[in-house]
């Protein structure tokens, strides 16, 4: 009785191109879920501009709040523009620099936008 190695043809097939085709089935659904994990997502952005009296851009920290929690803290640019992702939601921020703290703003997140808030430090 002969014996076949692997990747040898028996009766006309051969082993190999049967790996061949589901390491390529495997390849295609990876890239189709990772490329759908993108489109799917529901989180936003949220852009929070510092600025000062003047309407100057301000190197501030800027913090955000779920219900009184802080849940992201962020240093501005140079533009004064400190960006944060999040999920949906209704949130509080506020800057400070130095010992100037500004007041708390709410922010609406909405899932796949980008919302912009100004805040000032006086």
């Amino acid at each position: 009785m002969a014996t076949t190695n692997p990747g040898q043809i028996k009766n006309g097939v051969s082993a190999k191109p049967r790996l061949g085709l589901f390491a390529v089935h495997f390849l295609i659904l990876i890239f189709f879920s990772i490329a759908l994990s993108g489109c799917l997502s529901t989180e936003g952005r949220l852009e929070v501009k510092v600025v000062d009296s003047e309407g100057n851009p301000v190197l501030a920290n800027v913090e955000v709040y779920d219900n009184g929690i802080l849940v992201a803290i962020n240093g501005t640019d140079e533009s004064g523009s400190a960006l944060f992702t999040l999920d949906p939601g209704s949130y509080e921020i506020s800057a400070e620099q130095g010992s100037s703290k500004s007041p708390k703003i709410e922010a609406v997140v909405e899932a796949n936008a980008k919302v912009v808030k100004i805040v000032s430090l006086e």
